[in-house]
């Protein structure tokens, strides 16, 4: 996939990168180690490294090297690390293959899981109700079968509006979109994701058809449309 040319943050060249977040170009990418002489790769997080490695960064400036080179256990890779530290695997990764128990996860709990009956282990922090799942899906199925609904819910209105309410709004949706040029009525941008806002919120007339009437209704983007709303949240627009 060709790139746009863009700037090199470093010499202030025209170029072409080689991915979405190149920075340097091809010769701002090389440097030569101030202290081996050897070439070496720049990266985006460092473009004014001077050193290829700790050793010629500690040799540099100690007059000797105090990184040294370690075995892996895990996978037998060597690697470098300073001679004050105590790490003796090259990665996380490794780190986690040889078993050894991470020492900020000792105190942890096993539990069944309420819906399908899988047995697992958390940390004990993350636990914060009586009743435990274990995954997010486990949960959903319980609370979808058991939790409270209608009536019994928190969140319960009164029910929603008469059943004429999803015929009319689709028509009356089709038609704002059709009035529309492609913009956000409220920001003005193109090429945006557009849904349909009403102007007057739906719970303050009698009926659908009043409430979706044309001239209440207004294209938006999600952005303004979260903005809309937050503000007659503020303005305690709704009953």
């Amino acid at each position: 996939m060709p790139y746009n040319m863009r700037v090199c943050s470093k010499c202030g060249v025209l170029f072409t990168p080689l991915s979405g977040r190149g920075t340097l170009c091809k010769n701002c990418r090389e440097a030569v180690c101030v202290q081996c002489g050897k070439t070496f790769s720049l990266y985006r997080c460092a473009p004014d490294a001077r050193f290829c490695s700790m050793e010629c960064y500690a040799k540099s400036r100690w007059g000797e090297s105090r990184a040294i080179t370690r075995k892996c256990p895990t996978c037998g890779k060597s690697f470098s690390s300073w001679v004050s530290e105590k790490k003796r695997f090259c990665s996380r990764m490794c780190y986690s293959k040889s078993g050894k128990p991470h020492p900020g996860r000792r105190n942890r709990i096993s539990a069944a899981c309420e819906w399908c009956g899988n047995v697992f282990e958390r940390p004990a922090s993350n636990f914060h109700s009586q009743r435990t799942f274990c995954c997010r899906k486990c949960s959903a199925f319980w609370w979808s079968y058991y939790g409270p609904h209608g009536t019994g819910h928190h969140s319960w209105k009164g029910g929603t509006m008469d059943k004429a309410y999803r015929t009319q709004w689709q028509r009356a949706r089709r038609a704002a979109f059709a009035a529309n040029d492609g913009s956000c009525q409220e920001c003005g941008g193109f090429g945006k994701k557009l849904m349909i806002h009403h102007r007057t919120p739906k719970e303050r007339f009698a009926n659908a058809r009043a409430a979706n009437d044309i001239a209440n209704l207004t294209v938006v983007c999600y952005k303004c449309h979260a903005s809309l709303h937050e503000t007659l949240d503020a303005q305690k627009s709704f009953p």
